[in-house]
Formats: structure tokens, sequence, C-alpha cells
């Protein structure tokens, strides 16, 4: 049996809460309501190589709006973390370098998993000798250095009208790995977190969320939980994490693993990171392929997702497995010619980040199957801000402006402080501020004023709270902030002779 937090599940729970969810969401489900021809979004542009190729078709309302389960929301990597979760107890060594270490605790806590108290003395060594002292322990055996993959996820979830608390959640580990199987549970009783758990088989290297209720997994999910089919998959990660739209792809690398980190990421709610390999390579009309699934599917801002693609070379190097640790992103570094590369996508696609690169250490090499995202398990901010917002796009001008309205919620419990939330906006020059209206409980607007077409305008939004909380939309900011184009308006005169645009 598990080691649980605060509260235990029950089998009565599990029906409550998948009863309420179902209640709340009613999300469609193709694969209950369609044909399989009908629900095959693969078909159209993927060809299905075997039986459990094909895709789910749980689907957002036609808006792409975010997240319709407000009970629980599970974050994204992307969103403010202030902690991770390494491993030394396993190997009796780490399985990334001090140098990266360091790194991140010049930002977030170091919470280190340790064997015995013998071995947190000597961890403690460590760090002190490198000048670490942003860290805690979790003393429990263990069985590898993989946290990524059998660490805690984590849901907001809200309890009363107007309250949220931060709760562990926690999934069967997907490998014989009995002490790593206990760790989500031994966390949560460590911080007097509450904890639910799933009866479903899930690795966290095989999962990705945008934070806005979309998910996406390899079809290793398919095969992982005897008993439980794919509605019941979709129902459970529904009820528990939020999850709305599950995008289910097959392994594009057709690697043992099958983790969907060795060759995409989220970036951002409206961008999905597809590794690209050379045309000669074995893999790279399926990389392709799914590529261009992303590119047919709408994001949770109701518009088709930026794809974006990094070279990772004939060997697949791990780009993808990155860590994105609040306004910096952490990449491995092979020792390959396409480091720089990679390191220069990352750049030119997130601007505003410190991009570093970091070496594995020399007797744990990175691997196509193996980068620093899959040992190291970023732990959210409990209190952190979260802000609901999707982007204006292009339209034409409007007589009392363009409205931008937001949904802000401080987790901490917090209330804004001052005057936020606002909208800065420009469209050139110095930002312009515009404090935002409240209009319901949580729910904010702010009108840019009307601009003639042809103009460009750049906003973002930016809330703080007692707490001394503070989150931007976009994350990053004035540095890459939202942007939409003013139409111009097209006049016609009709003529004797005809219609003629003025």
């Amino acid at each position: 049996m598990k080691l649980s937090g605060k509260k235990s599940l029950k089998f009565s729970d599990i029906i409550l809460e998948t009863v309420l969810a179902l209640i709340l969401i009613a999300p469609i489900n193709c694969s209950a309501n369609k044909t399989e021809n009908e629900c095959n979004w693969w078909g159209r542009s993927f060809p299905v190589v075997r039986r459990d190729s094909t895709l789910t078709c749980s689907k957002t309302d036609n808006r792409g709006q975010s997240n319709n389960n407000r009970l629980v929301r599970n974050p994204a990597e992307f969103e403010l973390t202030e902690k991770v979760l390494i491993n030394y107890g396993a190997e009796d060594e780490f399985g990334i370098t001090l140098e990266t270490i360091a790194e991140i605790a010049e930002d977030v806590e170091i919470v280190t998993i340790v064997d015995s108290e013998v071995q947190q003395k000597v961890v403690k060594s460590i760090y002190r000798n490198s000048n670490i002292d942003n860290f805690i322990f979790i003393i429990s055996p263990s069985n590898s250095y993989w946290t990524r993959d059998y660490g805690p996820y984590f849901r907001f979830k809200q309890t009363k009208k107007s309250q949220y608390e931060i709760e562990v959640v926690d999934f069967n580990y997907d490998r014989p790995r009995p002490s790593d199987d206990e760790i989500p549970g031994i966390y949560a009783n460590r911080e007097g977190l509450s904890m639910v758990s799933v009866p479903l088989e899930l690795s966290g290297g095989n999962y990705m969320t945008d934070g806005c209720g979309t998910a996406a997994s390899t079809e290793l999910i398919w095969s992982g939980s005897p008993g439980i089919d794919r509605v019941e998959t979709e129902s459970l990660l529904s009820t528990y994490l939020g999850i709305n739209s599950y995008h289910v792809i097959p392994d594009a690398l057709d690697l043992y693993i099958k983790h969907i980190d060795c060759w995409a990421k989220f970036l951002s709610p409206d961008t999905v990171m597809v590794l690209k390999l050379p045309p000669v390579h074995d893999r790279y009309e399926e990389l392709e392929r799914a590529a261009q699934y992303f590119n047919n599917q709408i994001s949770c801002y109701g518009t088709p997702y930026d794809v974006v693609r990094i070279y990772g070379g004939a060997n697949a190097a791990p780009y993808t497995s990155s860590l994105i640790l609040n306004d910096k992103i952490l990449v491995p570094q092979t020792g390959g010619q396409w480091d720089n590369e990679a390191l220069n996508t990352y750049k030119r696609v997130m601007p505003g980040y410190e991009v570093i690169g970091f070496s594995a250490p020399s007797e744990h090499p990175w691997l196509s199957t193996d980068g620093l995202h899959c040992r190291v398990k970023g732990i959210p901010d409990d209190e952190m801000i979260y802000i609901e917002h999707t982007p204006l796009t292009d339209s034409l001008p409007a007589k009392n402006g363009f409205q931008v309205k937001a949904r802000a919620i401080s987790y901490g419990n917090a209330p804004f402080t001052n005057n936020t939330p606002v909208l800065y906006w420009k469209t050139g020059g110095k930002w312009k501020r515009l404090y935002m209206k409240e209009d319901k409980r949580h729910l904010f607007y702010a009108d840019i004023p009307n601009q003639p077409g042809g103009t460009v305008i750049n906003y973002y939004i930016k809330a703080e709270d007692s707490n001394g909380k503070i989150r931007k939309h976009p994350y990053i900011g004035a540095l890459d902030p939202h942007s939409f184009y003013v139409k111009k308006e097209i006049s016609l005169q009709i003529r004797k002779e005809g219609v003629v645009s003025g």
C-alpha cells in the first residue's frame, strides 16, 4: 500500500469525484460517440501503422476554451516553480552535475532524495563545499535518479468559494521500481499535503500539459493499466487533473521507453516543440507526421498550435528533454555539433528567457531516451498567481476599442495589490497602462482604445498579490507580449458600370 498525505482516497471518493467531473465537464468523447473512421484524427494526415496508433478524440468546446473543469487544474512546467526534486540515494551520486544543481539552487529549493542520515551528511557536505545552501532532504529508499518519471504530480483544487489549495496526485509508476513508486506519498507527508491516488499507470516523461486542460502522451498510456480502457483513462485524467483534451500519439522515435519528452515539449499553451532529424534517419517521416499532427490541432487559445522544430542530428540528441525553470531554460548538451544550434533555437522561440546549456555527468551521459528533463522534477509554487486569458486575434477597428478579459486567481488566497491586475499595451514607443476592472469575482477586463487599420498592438497582463507573488500573461511579459493586427477596412463604391473598391 502506498503512503498518503492527509487524505487517503477511498473507492467511494473515486466514484463521487468521477461523477461530479462528468457532470461539470461533459467532455465529448469520440470513441463513445463516433465510428472509428469518424474519430481517427490521425487518419487525415498520418497513416495508421498498427492497431494502437489511433488517437484519442476527447475535445474542448468549439472555442478551444481553456480548462472547463474549474474544480482542479494541473499546472504546466512553464509556470512558476519553487522547488525541484532530484536523487542521490539510488546510485550514491547525482544524475546531474553539481554545476547544474548550483544553477537551479540560485532560483529554487533543491529537494534531494537520500537513503539514510549518513548519506544526507555526505550530500550536505558536497553542497556546502560547492556553495549550495538552498536545499532540503527526503530520507527514503529509492531505485533510480529519474525523478521526473516517478515524482509527484500536482493539482490546484478549489476547496470552497474562492479558496484554493495544492494537492499531490499519485499515479502508479509504470516501471518495476517499488521504492521509487513510494516517493509521491513520502513527499506529500513531508510537506503536509493532501494526496489522491489514481489507479492508472503513468510515467512523468510520457506526460506533458499546457496548464489549460490539454495534455499529450504516447500510446504507451493505453497499455500500462490492465482493465482500464481508453474511455476510463480519459475520465480519470479529467477528474483528477482537469484534462479535457488529451492527445495520444504514436511514439515518433519508436524507442523502448516510449516517452513523449524524448521528442516533444509544450513551451506555452499554444506552442509545441518537436524534434527534427535528417531525412536519411529512419524516424524522419514519423517525426514529420507528429509535427503535422500538432499543426492540425487547435490550442486552448482557439488558434492552431505554433509548432517549432529543434534539430537533433543523426543521434536524435535529447534537446526537447530540457527543463523550463521560471525564466530560465536548461538544455542538455551532448558535446555534438548541434549543441549551439539547439541553444539558439530556444533563444529564438523563447525570447526573454535565459537559455543555458549543461553537460551530463561523465559516467551518466545524456541519451536520446534520457535527458536533463528525465532527472529533475519541478515542483510548482503552491501560492502562485494564475491568469487565464485567451489572446486577442487580428480584427477590424472597433468603435469601443478592444476588450481584454482575464481570470486571475491567487492560489495563496491573498488579495491583489498595487491596483493589479493591470493591462500594459502599446503600438510603438512606451508601454501604456490600463487598470483592469473586476466584472465578477476573479474576472477582470480592460479596453484598449480603438486604433486605425494597419496598426499592430502589443499587450500583456500583470498581477501582484499581498504574498509578494507576481504573474504575467504571457509568462515573460514585455519581452514577448501578445500581439494582434488591426485589419484595414475595405469600402465598396457601387457605380452603374460595376463595383469598385475604394
